[in-house]
């Protein structure tokens, strides 16, 4: 028999008994690096998961405003020109800008505790069109200044 060949029992030669040598396994260096790179890629996941928490939070605001943004524009193409106040949100037909607050529900709320603030500008006619300009500016926080904040301008057309 040569010299590092298995007997028919499993064990090395000159060896009786001996258990065989058949056992594979990992060592200790593998499974170091093996966790090394699974804790890398743990904690590159981890890393991304407040970006992605803050995305998600951003899409829900700006789709809340610009639901709002719509209802106020609604409600004015709804109200006639004729009427001093718009049907639903009572916002002044006549010219100039005028502030309102809403929750995050889009429904009216007091300055104190807005969540969005609708600035709504309507401009009067000019020269041969017969229609008002509106613009309808949402910012949120709505205690916060609208250059520092984040918003939405919806810009429309009242027609008499």
């Amino acid at each position: 028999m040569k010299q590092g060949s298995k007997m028919a029992d499993g064990g090395m030669p000159g060896c009786k008994g001996s258990p065989p040598i058949l056992v594979r396994a990992f060592s200790l260096l593998e499974v170091a690096i093996a966790l090394g790179v699974v804790s890398f890629a743990l904690v590159a996941v981890l890393g991304i998961l407040p970006i992605g928490m803050g995305a998600a939070s951003d899409v829900v605001q700006f789709t809340a405003a610009s639901q709002i943004a719509g209802a106020i524009d609604c409600d004015l193409r709804n109200s006639s020109l004729t009427n001093t106040n718009s049907a639903f949100y009572r916002i002044p037909l006549g010219q100039g800008t005028n502030d309102f607050y809403f929750d995050s529900l889009g429904n009216t709320s007091t300055a104190a505790t807005a969540k969005f603030r609708a600035r709504v500008t309507i401009n009067p006619p000019v020269g041969a069109v017969s229609g008002s300009y509106v613009s309808i500016l949402l910012a949120w926080p709505a205690g916060a200044a609208i250059t520092n904040s984040s918003h939405l301008e919806v810009a429309s057309f009242l027609s008499p």
